[in-house]
């Protein structure tokens, strides 16, 4: 059976899990809105060089843009804006413009992930806790992004405090790697973000999920 008759039989589709590094690396986000800007706080945390194309920003993006943290180009995307990025964000509130932006990216084969469409995406984001050098990732073939949520925050509770063999080991690992101080530092959000703080990938909201 070929893959995609094997996927047609599972009723999902089957993802290679990976990590990227995207440090210098030229990655454009279309879309000035909030889902925009979860993207590029992570791909800012991450070293990349980030390029926003949205007639207008969030403050926070405003923000970072008038520092220098990324360049943005203030109108609408228009068609070549994304043929030398090596990573690409559709994040707009507009379909049509998120499907150009998705055909332009699969022609240059840039990895292209669509905020709206999953079925577009050739990168889903998983929801993931990341504590120091510490990452764990969840997803659920991007078919559940409600579930992908509440199982971070039960991942989060159980990091924090959990008295699992998982829990343990991971807490281990983390002490092995950071100072005390550095360590309850790292960890500190992790109550707030179970308690149901939102800003991470994953939540059940349009445009935000598990993508």
């Amino acid at each position: 059976m070929s893959s995609r008759g094997e996927q047609r039989q599972h009723g999902y589709r089957r993802y290679y899990p990976a990590l990227l590094d995207v440090r210098d690396r030229p990655c454009v986000v279309v879309g000035g809105g909030r889902v925009a800007e979860r993207k590029v706080a992570k791909l800012l945390a991450c070293g990349a060089r980030v390029r926003v194309i949205s007639p207008r920003l969030t403050p926070q993006l405003q923000a970072w843009a008038e520092a220098g943290r990324l360049s943005w180009q203030a109108r609408p995307y228009v068609t070549g804006d994304v043929a030398d990025a090596w990573l690409v964000f559709a994040a707009t509130d507009q379909p049509a413009v998120n499907r150009a932006v998705q055909a332009e990216a699969e022609q240059a084969r840039c990895w292209l992930n669509a905020a709206d469409h999953p079925a577009a995406c050739s990168l889903v984001v998983p929801a993931s806790v990341q504590v120091g050098p510490l990452v764990v990732a969840l997803a659920t073939s991007a078919t559940d992004p409600a579930t992908a949520r509440r199982l971070r925050e039960l991942l989060e509770q159980e990091l924090a405090s959990g008295e699992s063999a998982f829990a343990q080991a991971a807490r281990a690992f983390l002490q092995a790697q950071s100072s005390p101080d550095r360590l309850a530092e790292e960890t500190a959000g992790f109550n707030s973000q179970a308690m149901g703080a939102g800003g991470a990938d994953g939540e059940p909201e349009a445009g935000a999920e598990e993508r």
